[in-house]
């Protein structure tokens, strides 16, 4: 089993455990939630180049779908963007890393029926990585692959059904163009409206 299989598991496992054994009442709300913020130094990108990055930032949107008090499904899109320099060589070049974030999944609520909702959530999806050297001597490419997401976080609901968040994000997967595993974890905040429930 890949390291990605387990990763989304153990998550999808540790969310369902936190729910209480009777069933669960029907709830029917939608929400949309906008975030940003920053993303770890990149590592797996370069083979055997010498590249420093240094911290990205992040911003996207998230969507779920409530269908249980405890259950939604949950959407998430990120854009994340980042500069650094190859000094592979001697050379002194430019580089700039894009990453976007496609992901969909199962969110747990931890607590409910309070002004404070702490969230765990498990899923997965895809990930474009793109490489852009600025250089004729760097390189280039352009690759998707999927990933595992797992992450948490927490909900505080304002008035008039509006809420702020703050949730860190973990994606893992296997970047083919360089034979490296990645594990690619954000922290960011945001603002929400819900209509429903």
């Amino acid at each position: 089993m890949s390291g990605v299989r387990r990763l989304v598991l153990a998550g999808l496992t540790a969310a369902f455990a936190a729910l209480p054994a009777d069933a669960q009442e029907s709830v029917s709300s939608f929400s949309l939630g906008a975030h940003g913020g920053l993303i770890n130094d990149p590592a797996g990108y370069d083979a055997d180049r010498i590249v420093s990055y240094g911290m990205g930032v992040r911003f996207g949107a998230t969507a779920n779908l409530q269908l249980y008090e405890r259950i939604s499904v949950r959407g998430d899109v990120s854009l994340t963007s980042k500069s650094g320099t190859d000094t592979s060589g001697g050379i002194n070049e430019s580089v700039d890393l894009g990453r976007q974030f496609y992901g969909a999944g199962v969110e747990v609520l931890l607590m409910t029926g309070g002004s404070m909702e702490p969230y765990v959530h498990a899923g997965g999806g895809l990930v474009v990585v793109d490489r852009q050297g600025q250089e004729l001597n760097s390189y280039a490419y352009d690759v998707t692959e999927f990933t595992g997401v797992v992450g948490g976080g927490v909900r505080l609901l304002l008035e008039s059904n509006a809420f702020v968040f703050a949730d860190v994000t973990t994606w893992t997967y296997q970047n083919h163009i360089v034979d490296e595993s990645n594990m690619d974890t954000s922290f960011s905040v945001g603002f929400g409206y819900r209509w429903g429930g």
